[in-house]
């Protein structure tokens, strides 16, 4: 008689949650078509990623740069003339740097 009890309080709740279903719908999705971004296309001349990309064709790092830049730029050595050799030699890599910085948009290639 107990389980009786248990399995029509089981098919009681079933049934109430089955009738309630038409009742539980979700709203129709919103138009949230002002909120996607635009694709601006930029000419080249505009783009400081160009800009970026061309600065890394100019850099000038030696196989052993590691080695020798680590201990200036952790201040473990102060090497003077080595810093100042590898500031001539990518005296072409901060000029695309600095045309890439007053361009007004970076935008990344798309990635197909």
């Amino acid at each position: 008689m107990k389980y009786a009890f248990i399995v029509l309080g089981v098919i009681l709740v079933a049934l109430l949650i089955f009738a309630c279903m038409p009742f539980a719908r979700d709203i129709p999705p919103q138009n949230a078509s002002d909120l996607v971004p635009r694709k601006v296309t930029l000419p080249p001349y505009q783009n400081a990623f160009t800009y970026f990309c061309a600065a890394t064709n100019y850099l000038y790092e030696p196989t052993n740069y590691y080695a020798i830049i680590d201990p200036i730029l952790s201040g473990k050595a102060n090497d003077d003339a080595t810093a100042a050799l590898y500031t001539e030699k990518n005296a072409e890599v901060f000029k695309q740097i600095s045309k890439g910085l007053e361009c007004s948009a970076c935008q990344a290639p798309e990635v197909s």
